[in-house]
């Protein structure tokens, strides 16, 4: 394992920005957490801007996490650690979210795969078509258009 960079600690502020731009209501309904700069998401985001999109980084951890994984060999975090991130629900006690590439948008189907209530997040390789990008919206989904050709990352 090979460190990217200088270490973010915990406390680290540089991501106001980033942490600004989540929805505030929606944090609190969804993680029961106020925005701060200081949460993992926020910090994920500033550093994929500071080292610039060409950059991987393969895990990110907590300050227990990291001695977990060292001694252990497991990335995990339990449910309040996970908490804390700003990209997981507390409430559900778990992160749902949906993968489809844009040939599933126009597919029409008598099931119901994944009720928009029901998701975080959704990751896919084109932009939306407007009416779902609306009812997305509408759900407070984050979604996630992956550039053709880049390493297959979450924000």
């Amino acid at each position: 394992m090979r460190a990217l960079g200088p270490c973010v600690v915990w406390m680290d502020r540089r991501a106001e920005a980033e942490a600004e731009a989540v929805d505030a209501g929606d944090l609190r309904r969804r993680a029961g957490l106020t925005r701060d700069a200081t949460h993992m998401a926020a910090k994920i985001r500033w550093l994929k801007g500071a080292l610039g999109s060409d950059r991987k980084a393969m895990r990110f951890h907590q300050p227990v996490s990291y001695p977990v994984a060292r001694l252990t060999g497991e990335h995990v975090f339990d449910h309040g650690l996970a908490s804390t991130t700003m990209l997981y629900s507390l409430a559900r006690r778990e992160r749902r979210m949906l993968i489809v590439d844009h040939t599933k948008f126009e597919a029409r189907s008598l099931e119901v795969v994944f009720p928009l209530d029901h998701l975080d997040e959704l990751v896919t390789d084109a932009p939306l078509p407007p009416v779902l990008g609306d009812a997305l919206s509408a759900a407070a989904v984050t979604v996630h258009v992956a550039r053709s050709g880049a390493p297959a990352t979450i924000r």
